[in-house]
């Protein structure tokens, strides 16, 4: 939900920014890691974003960009090469742009930059790579096996017999001896198995070790296109589509939200994508962001969506007069900007450029304004405090 909303919003904006490079920016929606989740991802964003523009006459679909990179040089390495070939030559004929081969070594709030060296500017950044175990595991009295919590074959923790692990942050052996690897599926298996071990420890009855038989490998690319690779059959298409939904379908709780689920998937067959925006209780009131040295953080002429708290690193207040750029002033960790634009709802009046590495608190404008309205002594902290009153006549 979070995503698709993030989506229409970049629509949104784009559809009415003036400014070349930002519209650019708010139109390249950059997804790595070329695995399941990423291909998915990609895929599905892709069809979504492309279908959604019919609302948004003012944006040329040749402006749209969806670019997908992996550092290895095949996707969906869990499936055969002529079915991961089949994948990606459908991505590309959609207009995906995929990338093997480069990965991804620097991202800040408007750009991601390739292991290549290529700079892209993007508003949207999408990370689907395995991002390994929590690190609270490291400060626990624990055994670990590469990262992951060492188990017996029954998912008891070594060491303590009388507590269990699973999913991702658990090594549960499997019948070669090899850990399980790190699947929805296997954690599925794993937690059912648990819950029949806890009863069992209870009742005083021998427990039963964890039997992972794999079903084989489903990718759903967009609503009616999918790859299935499942005890020896190789489907590709509405077929395909069609079992991964259903797979889907038995890892549902209860009856009531399979048809409700079923329900919804018809709908959505039947009538035309809907790009209206379900906003959810998600708390993002402060998002920290990162911006390389020559980054613009706010541009001269915007409306004022932020409220900037500098962390590290050094900014430059630069404001156009005629044609004219003027530094007006250098600020530092501790201080902020863009507090006056805010609060007198006004557009922008300087542009704020990263003179090195900086990293920012960013607190959105429904935010900060309900902070300044009920708090006054904060309001005038703010405007008269290190770096404040960044308005008509010295900032942002």
């Amino acid at each position: 939900v979070y995503l698709r909303n993030h989506l229409i919003d970049m629509l949104e904006t784009a559809a009415v920014e003036t400014d070349v490079e930002e519209r650019r920016r708010l139109l390249t929606f950059f997804i790595a890691g070329a695995g399941f989740a990423g291909i998915e991802i990609a895929s599905e964003a892709n069809e979504f974003i492309r279908s959604a523009l019919r609302f948004y006459p003012s944006i040329n679909p040749a402006e749209v960009r969806v670019i997908e990179v992996d550092i290895v040089t095949r996707i969906l390495p869990a499936f055969e090469q002529r079915m991961a070939d089949r994948a990606m030559e459908r991505m590309r004929k959609r207009g995906i742009d995929l990338r093997l081969g480069v990965g991804l070594s620097d991202a800040t709030a408007g750009s991601v930059t390739l292991s290549n060296g290529e700079r892209i500017p993007t508003r949207s950044i999408i990370v689907t790579v395995g991002v390994g175990t929590n690190p609270l595991l490291s400060t626990l009295p624990l055994t670990l096996v590469r990262g992951r919590v060492q188990c017996d074959e029954f998912c008891r923790v070594h060491g303590w017999p009388t507590v269990y692990a699973v999913g991702d942050n658990a090594a549960v052996p499997s019948p070669s001896g090899n850990p399980y690897p790190a699947m929805l599926l296997v954690a599925f298996a794993e937690g059912r198995q648990v819950a029949r071990n806890i009863l069992a420890q209870v009742r005083g009855e021998p427990l039963r070790p964890v039997q992972f038989k794999g079903f084989g490998e489903v990718a759903l690319l967009s609503r009616g296109y999918g790859l299935a690779q499942v005890r020896g059959m190789r489907l590709h298409g509405w077929p395909a589509a069609v079992l991964s939904r259903g797979l889907f379908l038995t890892y549902m709780p209860t009856w009531q939200r399979r048809m409700a689920l079923v329900l919804h998937w018809w709908s959505s067959a039947i009538f035309r994508r809907d790009i209206s925006q379900l906003r959810m209780g998600r708390s993002d009131a402060i998002v920290p962001m990162r911006f390389n040295a020559g980054e613009t953080i706010v541009r001269q002429g915007e409306i004022a969506s932020r409220f900037y708290i500098i962390t590290s690193g050094e900014v430059e207040v630069v404001q156009d007069v005629d044609g004219t750029e003027q530094r007006l002033r250098r600020l530092g960790p501790g201080r902020h900007f863009g507090e006056l634009a805010l609060l007198q709802n006004l557009k922008r009046t300087a542009s704020v450029r990263a003179l090195s590495d900086t990293t920012v608190l960013a607190l959105a404008r429904q935010d900060f304004s309900s902070l300044v309205g009920n708090m006054p002594e904060l309001q005038e902290a703010v405007q008269r405090g290190p770096g404040g009153g960044l308005g008509p006549a010295s900032g942002a």
